[in-house]
């Protein structure tokens, strides 16, 4: 369920917020890795630069404040579960920009030798 999430989540934010000014959006590309130690998603669309560190630290900043109600949050839910992924469950996720000026998400989340993906892609 959270490489579920984690997917659904990253992909949603590239179409809608990456590509969702352009008039003919390019494919967003999606890559799926695992091996015995990680479960890892790439990423990569093509939209203009984005601080996702400073984006991630401004939600943070407002979730942990004290008299926060998170019903009365509007926008940014991806970021609020990225966040969750990452302090509760262990992934690491990623944004940067790539020498061919597109942007990639990184999100892994280690595996244990009992854990397995299962599903079809």
């Amino acid at each position: 369920m959270q490489a579920q999430l984690a997917l659904v989540e990253g992909f949603t934010n590239a179409v809608r917020h990456a590509h969702g000014h352009l008039v003919a959006p390019p494919q967003v590309h999606l890559s799926l890795q695992r091996s015995s130690q990680a479960f890892c998603i790439e990423i990569i669309d093509h939209g203009e630069p984005f601080d996702f560190t400073a984006a991630l630290a401004r939600v943070e900043a407002e979730t942990t404040a004290s008299g926060h109600d998170p019903l009365a949050r509007e926008a940014h839910w991806g970021l609020v579960m990225f966040l969750k992924l990452q302090k509760d469950y262990g992934w690491t996720i990623s944004h940067y920009r790539r020498d061919d000026g597109t942007n990639g998400l990184s999100l892994s989340h280690p595996l244990r030798a009992d854990e397995s993906v299962v599903g079809s892609y």
